[in-house]
């Protein structure tokens, strides 16, 4: 159960951009179309009854009315989870959710009225996942393989390691001192960087009185990378690195928050994931 838990609440790496949902509906319609008209798998002419309004696009209609609703349901996902994570759980949700309405729309336009639109509608839904999710499935392969995500299962980091990281002041006061292995990452706000670390299983938050700049300066050979000017990482903790454009975003560990990476801090980034 563990593991299936793990799978549903995974990020999906393949959705962050509009580019690559219009990606997924693209390869989604030349595969259907090549199934449906290339292979005439499904029949697809012998089942599906045109309406006189739409006859001169004759079957190609059904993959119209597809296409069509998946633009405006990834445009909404994307509004949805622009900035937010995407896990599995909410692609196959979403999914679902789209075939049904595929569905209810192709059944308003091409069922018998003589038969329960219920009837019609569940015969609709079977057709219609028969037909999309081999392409859908295939498409999601395929941006996977393009655009997946790069895990980082293990760093090895040369960097000297110490038992604790004894943060400081602007007047070089410890205020407070922690494990390595606890410290995720560190978030500067003028004058104060907020430190985020692990204790007793949950994400907590600590704000000094000090900048990124110093902290970079002592912590810097000890495990701790600036990746962006108001950002410093734990390279122990990263979780994920998944490139967003011509840049990346790192996650840490028990964290839901992608950190930024500056264009001046790639190459440490590229080189973190070399390694």
């Amino acid at each position: 159960m563990k593991r299936l838990s793990d799978f549903f609440n995974r990020n999906f790496p393949c959705f962050d951009t509009w580019l690559k949902r219009v990606l997924h509906i693209f390869i989604t319609l030349l595969i259907c179309t090549f199934i449906l008209f290339g292979l005439k798998a499904f029949n697809i002419s012998s089942w599906l009854t045109i309406p006189g309004w739409m006859s001169f696009l004759g079957p190609h209609s059904f993959l119209l009315i597809g296409i069509g609703t998946f633009f405006v349901t990834q445009f909404i996902l994307y509004v949805i989870f622009k900035s937010r994570d995407f896990k599995n759980k909410h692609l196959i949700a979403w999914l679902i959710s789209e075939l049904i309405l595929i569905s209810i729309i192709a059944t308003l336009i091409y069922g018998n009225k003589e038969y329960p639109f219920l009837d019609e509608m569940l015969t609709t839904l079977r057709y219609t996942t028969f037909i999309m999710i081999l392409p859908y499935t295939l498409s999601l392969l395929l941006l996977s393989s393009f655009f997946g995500n790069k895990t980082i299962s293990e760093i090895k980091p040369e960097q000297v390691m110490v038992d604790l990281f004894h943060f400081t002041d602007e007047k070089n006061q410890t205020q407070m001192s922690i494990k390595p292995a606890h410290v995720l990452y560190l978030e500067s706000s003028d004058n104060y960087v907020t430190i985020y670390y692990m204790d007793d299983g949950a994400v907590k938050k600590e704000l000094v009185r000090n900048t990124l700049k110093r902290v970079e300066s002592e912590f810097g050979d000890k495990g701790l990378m600036r990746c962006h000017r108001s950002f410093i990482i734990n390279i122990q903790n990263i979780e994920t690195i998944r490139k967003v454009s011509r840049s990346y975003q790192i996650k840490l560990k028990n964290t839901d928050t992608f950190i930024p990476v500056s264009k001046s801090f790639i190459p440490q980034v590229k080189e973190l994931i070399s390694q």
